[in-house]
């Protein structure tokens, strides 16, 4: 659990801008492809909060904020539940902010997108149009906005409410799930030799022992 964000990060409020690529790659203070100090520095978090999930073929991170509970009933309270931060090779690739579920209970499409269109401009249109957007066995995607090298993806669970907004750098976070694809791949390849390391250190372990105990023991 981190420390509280800092409150420069987390008390701005949403401006209007149109949908520019400098928009497409904020959320608040947070900016894609920064680096994992960064976002350290202005989440507030520690390092040791960075989680390496891969070091191979090439870094693979994640680093998870949650907010610090507030009453239900306090007025005007953050919206946002927790942020997971996605890095490959130092740099965020990817934010997915979760929102409370009782501050979004009650809010159609519609108004998550109005909310959304003061910052990032009008969504997509294709998306827009969906009539039950794209959905998967866990998310409906809602509206959907696009940059030159980024996206921006508003969803709700199709079984649990949640409400996410996933922020992507899309030609790195391709990079990111090749990497990841390759990393297991690789970690498959390796189990094998793995298991029988282990076993041999565990049968390395016993018989020493046995040489310290058995001398030793008198019934």
């Amino acid at each position: 659990m981190f420390g509280m964000l800092a409150t420069t990060a987390f008390a701005v409020a949403l401006e209007a801008a149109p949908a520019d690529t400098a928009a497409l790659s904020r959320y608040r203070g947070f900016i894609l492809e920064s680096s994992v100090a960064e976002v350290l520095g202005t989440s507030g978090a520690r390092p040791a909060d960075v989680e390496t999930l891969h070091t191979r073929p090439a870094p693979i991170q994640q680093l998870e904020w949650r907010a610090p509970y507030v009453g239900s009933t306090v007025v005007d309270a953050d919206p946002v539940r927790s942020i997971l931060f996605a890095f490959h090779e130092g740099q965020l690739y990817q934010m997915t902010v979760t929102y409370h579920r009782e501050r979004t209970e009650g809010l159609s499409t519609a108004d998550l997108v109005a909310a959304l269109t003061e910052t990032y401009g009008p969504p997509v249109a294709s998306t827009v149009r969906a009539r039950a957007g794209q959905v998967t066995s866990e998310t409906i995607t809602l509206a959907r906005w696009t940059g030159p090298d980024q996206s921006i993806t508003l969803t709700r669970g199709s079984y649990a409410p949640d409400v996410q907004l996933i922020v992507r750098a899309t030609g790195r976070a391709e990079r990111a799930a090749a990497t990841i694809r390759e990393a297991r791949a690789l970690d498959t390849a390796e189990a094998p030799a793995r298991q029988q390391e282990a076993r041999d250190k565990a049968l390395a372990e016993a018989a020493a022992a046995k040489r310290r105990n058995k001398p030793a023991f008198k019934p």
